[in-house]
């Protein structure tokens, strides 16, 4: 059996955004202004932070808040500590619920992350134990309209026929998740807000790193060498 693994978000080390941020972080921060009806003196949980470009961007959006990183990648977390001052930044993986306290994060948001794991009940199940009551948590990832969930491994071609396979790209059904949000005793509401990218994405030298194209509608749609259409929403949680 191959050994899965994860190796494509050391990328984040030799990037510099930090004063360009995406639009997905953008458009979270602006529905927590607008729509989550929570205080400036919160905390304010980032779970796979990576090298901290969207805490970053939530340290100049929430001056009065605590904000937190976390990931599980020591050289992550050490750029993140040069890069964004007054915010504090732990390793840890996300599977890993000694992580982080028992109801501490007023926000608690997972970005990029979902799609690494076959299976999201552990993930979503740690950051409910995670968020404080009334509190929101915010997953950015891939999820299918269809009633289907969908696993990915893959490998570039340099690596063919070695005992590994990366992760990264699955995608989970709304019903799915829907289906055991709803039996959740700890969630009060949720929803999924379809993410729509608004500029156009070229190609990279990275064949993993995605791109856009152009429907017949004339509509962007994100892909990547994977032969993927990727379905971005945000999964809204509110935890009772």
């Amino acid at each position: 059996m191959k050994k899965i693994t994860r190796t494509h978000d050391s990328l984040y080390l030799k990037e510099n955004r930090y004063e360009e941020p995406k639009q997905v972080h953008m458009d979270i921060i602006s529905n927590i202004k607008t729509k989550e009806n929570i205080n400036d003196d919160i905390i304010i949980s980032d779970f796979g932070c990576a090298a901290g470009e969207f805490v970053y961007a939530l340290r100049k959006n929430f001056p009065k808040a605590k904000i937190e990183g976390y990931d599980v990648l020591d050289e992550l977390i050490e750029k993140a500590k040069i890069e964004v001052p007054n915010v504090d930044f732990f390793v840890g993986s996300i599977i890993d619920r000694e992580m982080c306290k028992r109801e501490h994060a007023n926000v608690a948001l997972c970005l990029g992350v979902l799609p690494i794991f076959d299976t999201f009940e552990n993930i979503i199940n740690n950051l409910l134990y995670w968020t404080k009551s009334g509190g929101v948590i915010i997953i950015h990832g891939l999820f299918n309209d269809f009633p289907i969930d969908v696993n990915i491994k893959y490998n570039l071609s340099e690596n063919y026929g070695k005992n590994e396979l990366e992760a990264g790209w699955n995608i989970f059904s709304k019903k799915t998740i829907s289906d055991w949000l709803k039996y959740n005793h700890e969630v009060q509401e949720y929803r999924f807000d379809d993410f729509n990218l608004n500029i156009d994405l070229e190609p990279l030298e990275d064949p993993v790193r995605s791109w856009t194209v152009k429907n017949e509608s004339g509509n962007r749609m994100i892909t990547n060498g994977l032969c993927l259409l990727q379905p971005h929403s945000i999964l809204y949680i509110k935890k009772m």
